[in-house]
């Protein structure tokens, strides 16, 4: 090819024209769009110090006319006894007619000493209060969690009041003129130090990595105008102080000159691309400042320039297609001219010699490599090698060419098992060993195999999963009452009920649901309880009492030996055969008042009662107040009570409630609990009865029972409230009752953390966690493992053994294994291949060794 030719500059000189097209598009895209966006924050920034100004003008009319009233006000004058020297005042700042809420006010000599302040808070807010010499009313704001504070100093005599006022309406106004679609825009009062007073758009993200500072009794927000290492929104850690970090561009520009804009996005104080316009204000004495959020923009600008970098790279790659197909078509033009000009007959070759010209075989390769002295032993293995991996297809015909050689092809195929390219280069050895007419047969490649036994077990255990038992039948009940809200469901269960157990967990669950929904009809609206409890060894008995009408043994037959061909029938039956698969039994009996369905199951227990870490609660000289209406449901509470050793006195109506806390005047109770049935599930009436039990009793800790939390989470910080997740259960009320903090008491889904790069076999892992009740977090990097706690579980390849990132990790390790020798290699291994009923044994045991350490 000519290189150094005309069509070789036009080349070069399109790709250049090319790039440098696309390049200046993009920046005047991306410099149009900024020049926009800096003329719309200029123009709010007109818009906003107009709306200041307006608002700074009223007050000092306001201001003026007050000063009038109060000219000839002296309280040090007044003599007179009987009269408060500070009514008058009192009067006339409470009756002026403000634009925003006064929220207290103080009065001053003329050396600064306080004479009067209207409340606490003024004696709070007049400490954290910067008073400016030059400010002719409006002093710096002041910042909270719930408020805008600005304080107004003005002068009377030889006094001075200063006000402070709620401002919220004034930020809300601003905000609704700078409300623009698809943009965040923040308004800001920058002083001259760099910090905002203002309150920030960002101020949860700021607390949560700086923390609260602040000290005083009104919290203030204090936060300056620095920029921080790296986007404040998207990070996680937390940093002590921002004293070390240097002042954002924007305010360094602010320094030199009172009024301007961004000369281009700048990180901003959380962090992030912004732009801002801003104007020094000698009311205020600091920056009015406008700073719109650039993050989509300049996400949007990056997303241009990588479809740009395609498209150039797509047009470049077309051009080089071309120039290559006009470079090839020259360069045959010039050989054909070469031909035509050069004498063929003195250089042509006769027929029958051009015949014989060799032509090179695999055969003939490996017999010149043999019998040539000048080639090595190690160059002929190589040029085999290279030779045999490139044209694979020729390898069975090589070896069929021996009658010995028998080695089938699949057995040269690259397979997953390391060293599966082994038997390649071990042929080609021994031909250059025996030469080119013998090979021997080589031996086949050994599968691993799973144990005949390791199979039969788990076909035996197919099915069985190993769970934690209260949780599981908790969360059942509460699918339940999802379903069925309108139906109360009660869950006991006995003293010596194992806590981890091995059982068909999913045929189980699908025959104590269908039974609970058949409960549930037949009670209509009475109440259900469901007992679980240990009848022998290994034998697990659940008891379904409903309080519907008593049935018949005719009906009894027929519910428990159904022979129609109705929906319900069909699926009664077929749970009627994965129970007696297991060999579980069902049976019913009617009781006085109510029915009662009994499922006996075998189990196999994993770890007793008496294994668990248990807390033994017993409250002797405590008192408690039960209110729930009468039923099954209070006589469940009173028997989960009773082992606590309260005194317990049962309430069933509010009139008689009432009258019980009025008669109490030594009494003391230390614990209510409240069942949310009791008030008809009203939260308002629910608020009132715990205000009147709080009065004379404050030191009691309240109990809420209830199926919906939600509702009541806005009593639990001002109440101190403790919210038990129906059903109640005896594990959830000792929590409760020796928790010294309010929250919500459920039962919690066990976190398992897994990382597993491929997502097919994620998804699969997630699939099998999931179907045994625990909670999925993902683990998208592998130096986030080195970070977990001791108590955390987390499932990792075996093939991450030797991982570096995996050294310092102190969480608990479940290793994920594909075949059987990764299986042996690792303490607490997994076989995939297993499935849900083996992982659900390993994390048994894994649990269990978790537990064994932590009580030791």
């Amino acid at each position: 090819m000519k290189w150094f030719s005309w069509i070789t500059w036009f080349f070069v000189l399109s790709l250049l024209l090319i790039w440098s097209s696309g390049y200046w598009l993009w920046s005047q895209a991306v410099r149009g769009q900024f020049t926009q966006q800096n003329i719309e924050v200029k123009q709010q920034l007109e818009i906003t110090q107009n709306l200041l100004g307006n608002w700074q003008q009223s007050y000092r009319l306001n201001l003026g006319y007050l000063q009038k009233q109060l000219a000839d006000w002296d309280p040090v004058s007044v003599n007179n006894p009987l009269l408060d020297p500070w009514q008058e005042v009192d009067d006339k700042l409470s009756h002026a007619l403000w634009q925003d809420p006064l929220l207290a006010y103080a009065v001053l000599d003329s050396s600064g000493r306080v004479l009067r302040l209207s409340s606490n808070q003024a004696g709070n807010l007049f400490a954290q209060t910067q008073a400016t010499p030059v400010a002719e009313y409006f002093l710096p704001p002041l910042v909270t969690a719930d408020q805008w504070i600005i304080p107004i100093l003005f002068r009377i005599n030889n006094q001075s009041i200063m006000l402070w006022f709620d401002a919220s309406a004034l930020k809300q106004q601003i905000y609704q003129q700078l409300s623009v679609e698809n943009s965040l825009t923040e308004f800001q009062l920058i002083s001259q130090q760099g910090e905002l007073w203002t309150p920030s758009l960002y101020r949860r993200t700021l607390l949560a990595r700086l923390g609260n500072q602040s000290q005083t009794p009104i919290k203030l927000d204090k936060f300056f105008a620095k920029k921080p290492p790296e986007d404040l929104t998207l990070s996680r850690q937390r940093f002590d102080s921002s004293a070390a970090w240097s002042y954002t561009s924007v305010f360094l520009a602010m320094q030199k000159q009172l009024r301007g804009a961004a000369a281009d996005y700048y990180p901003n104080y959380m962090g992030r691309p912004a732009l801002a316009a801003w104007r020094w204000s000698d009311a205020w004495q600091a920056f009015i400042v406008i700073e719109r959020d650039a993050t989509q923009i300049v996400k949007q600008q990056k997303s241009w320039w990588r479809y740009g970098i395609i498209a150039l790279v797509g047009f470049s790659l077309f051009l080089t297609l071309g120039f290559y197909l006009v470079q090839r078509r020259l360069q045959l033009a010039d050989e054909a001219l070469i031909t035509d000009e050069t004498s063929f007959a003195d250089e042509q070759i006769p027929a029958a010699e051009a015949s014989t010209v060799p032509i090179v075989a695999l055969s003939e390769l490996e017999t010149s490599a043999v019998s040539s002295p000048e080639v090595s032993p190690e160059q002929t293995h190589t040029v085999l090698q290279s030779a045999t991996l490139s044209a694979s297809v020729e390898i069975p015909s090589l070896v069929a060419n021996d009658a010995a050689a028998s080695v089938p092809v699949a057995d040269y195929l690259v397979t997953d098992y390391p060293g599966a390219v082994e038997p390649v280069v071990a042929a080609a050895e021994l031909v250059v060993d025996a030469g080119a007419t013998l090979v021997k047969e080589m031996p086949r490649l050994q599968v691993e195999s799973w144990p005949a036994d390791g199979y039969r077990q788990s076909t035996q255990q197919r099915g069985s999963l190993s769970l934690a038992l209260q949780p599981a039948l908790t969360q059942l009940v509460q699918h339940i009452r999802q379903k069925l809200p309108q139906h109360e469901i009660g869950l006991e269960f006995s003293d010596d009920l194992p806590i981890w157990v091995e059982l068909a967990w999913s045929s189980v669950q699908r025959a104590l649901q269908y039974l609970l929904l058949q409960a549930c009809i037949r009670a209509e609206k009475s109440e259900i309880i469901v007992r679980v409890m240990l009848a022998e060894q290994q034998l697990l008995r659940v008891e379904i009492i409903d309080g519907g009408t008593s049935l018949t043994e005719g009906q009894w037959l027929s519910l428990l030996h159904p022979a129609g061909t109705a929906k319900d029938d069909v699926i009664f039956r077929k749970i009627q055969r994965e129970l007696n698969s297991m060999a579980a039994q069902l049976s019913g009996v009617s009781e006085p008042g109510g029915n009662k369905m009994i499922v006996s199951i075998p189990i196999m227990v994993l770890q007793h009662a008496e294994e668990g870490v248990q807390t033994e609660l017993q409250l002797v000289d405590a008192t408690a107040l039960l209110l729930s209406p009468t039923g099954e449901l209070q006589h469940l509470y009173r028997r989960l009570l009773r082992h606590t050793g309260l005194e317990l006195m049962p309430l069933d109506d509010a009139e008689q409630f009432m009258n019980w806390c009025a008669s109490q005047q030594q009494q003391k109770l230390d614990y209510l609990l409240l069942d949310e049935l009791f008030v008809r599930n009203d939260v308002a009436l629910a608020q009132k009865l715990l205000q009147i039990v709080r009065r004379y009793f404050p030191q009691v800790q309240l109990l809420v029972i209830t199926a919906q939390p939600t509702q009541w989470r806005e009593l639990v910080a001002p109440l101190q409230l403790r919210l038990l997740l129906k059903p109640l259960v005896n594990k959830l009320l000792q929590q409760a009752l020796l928790s010294a903090e309010p929250g919500i008491f459920a039962f919690k889904p066990q976190k398992v953390w897994l990382y597993q790069p491929e997502s097919l076999q994620y998804w699969f892992q997630e699939q099998q966690l999931l179907a045994l009740g625990y909670q999925v977090l993902r683990v998208s990097e592998r130096k986030q493992i080195s970070g977990l706690s001791a108590n955390d579980l987390v499932l990792i390849p075996s093939t991450l053994q030797a991982d570096e990132d995996l050294n310092n990790c102190r969480a608990l390790v479940l290793w994920t294994c594909q075949t059987f020798s990764e299986l042996c290699a690792v303490q607490h291994g997994w076989l995939v291949g297993q499935g849900t009923s083996a992982l659900s044994r390993q994390m048994f045991v894994l649990i269990s060794s978790r537990q064994f350490v932590s009580s030791r």
